[in-house]
């Protein structure tokens, strides 16, 4: 199969259209090519079928940070405490495991905040998220908060960093996609791909990054229910790109009393 010949029908498809055919591969017509500023999105949305990709030129130009964005944190971190181990697993019910092993999830600094490090699809480093130690709810954290602002700052290694990090699980058919790195954890230790936004915006850097994880063919986006309104642009600018549905979920994926629960919303 040569997918640049079989796209050539779809050339002069204008800009942010979507057009519906036969896929070149398995012959259904659940087959839908988006046009990009860089080029053409397409994807067979058939179960057993597995082509989905983009021709033209990648965008290269990713999001640039703020002038106040530092692009590296150079201080040093810390293990999580037990404390702090133990108020993850009360306060959200996610459980980090040991110290060691919590370590790839959260950091601590030196002047009483958390650092969840950003990781790529596969385990790279991509920078850090440093947030002061506060949510609403009524358990209160172990470490010291003088009340920082921001509340939280994203530092990335360089500007051209994917701003969007990955936490892997044990089914990787499936990528549900969040907004923060807790909702995250929250969703991955249900069983399933987790991938934090590190915001509401949803980029083209990020649906680059999603549609190279081969393994996942179905893409839930999970934000939180005041961005449910932000979340349906989404599913309209980039329907034809990911096979993916919005749901709207009651409270932040993080704050769910129960996994049953979530997992019954997420429709998992």
């Amino acid at each position: 199969m040569n997918i640049k010949l079989d796209l050539l029908d779809y050339q002069a498809l204008p800009l942010g259209e979507t057009q519906n055919g036969v896929c070149p591969a398995c012959g259904k017509r659940k087959f839908y090519v988006t046009r990009k500023t860089t080029g053409l999105a397409y994807i067979c949305f058939r179960a057993s079928c597995h082509t989905q990709g983009f021709i033209g030129e990648r965008l290269t130009q990713h999001s640039k940070p703020t002038k106040k964005l530092p692009v590296q944190f150079t201080e040093g971190l810390l293990p999580p405490s037990v404390e702090s181990i133990q108020y993850f697993f009360e306060r959200f019910n996610i459980e980090l495991g040991s110290v060691d092993d919590a370590m790839y999830y959260v950091k601590e600094t030196d002047d009483g905040r958390y650092a969840f490090p950003i990781w790529g699809r596969h385990d790279e480093r991509r920078g850090v998220v440093i947030r002061a130690p506060l949510w609403s709810g009524e358990v209160t954290p172990p470490i010291y908060c003088p009340g920082y602002f921001p509340k939280a700052k994203t530092y990335l290694e360089t500007t051209d960093t994917v701003r969007g990090g990955w936490y892997h699980s044990t089914d990787e058919t499936h990528v549900v996609i969040v907004e923060d790195q807790v909702s995250a954890m929250r969703v991955a230790g249900l069983g399933v791909t987790a991938y934090a936004l590190l915001g509401t915006t949803f980029s083209q850097e990020h649906l680059n990054d999603l549609m190279q994880w081969k393994n996942g063919k179905a893409y839930t986006l999970a934000l939180d229910p005041d961005a449910i309104k932000t979340a349906l642009k989404i599913l309209l600018k980039w329907h034809g790109c990911l096979n993916f549905h919005v749901v709207n979920l009651e409270c932040d994926p993080k704050d769910y009393p129960s996994n049953d629960k979530l997992v019954e919303d997420l429709g998992l």
